[in-house]
């Protein structure tokens, strides 16, 4: 799974999270590239990433700043790198 985020570190929100698939690799760059430059535009300064997890779950483990300040379990490293289910 690829994540697109836009993300506001003076406020700590995560103002938008999508997800596509590994075939939409290609339209994940596209739309963080759209994105960028429409916020550039606008003078606004928000992070914008895209990142790749198996999960959203182990996501939320490895960058809990986009997620705000909960309380998370730890993960192993075998949760990390267990296929998809």
């Amino acid at each position: 799974m690829i994540f697109l985020i836009e993300y506001n570190p003076r406020e700590n929100r995560t103002i938008q999270f999508r997800e596509f698939s590994d075939s939409e690799r290609a339209i994940a760059g596209e739309a963080r590239l759209a994105l960028e430059l429409d916020l550039r535009h606008k003078g606004i300064d928000h992070e914008v990433v895209t990142l790749e997890a198996a999960r959203k779950d182990i996501l939320r483990r490895t960058h809990q700043r986009y997620f705000g300040y909960e309380v998370l379990n730890q993960f192993t490293l075998e949760d990390c790198c267990s296929p998809a289910v």
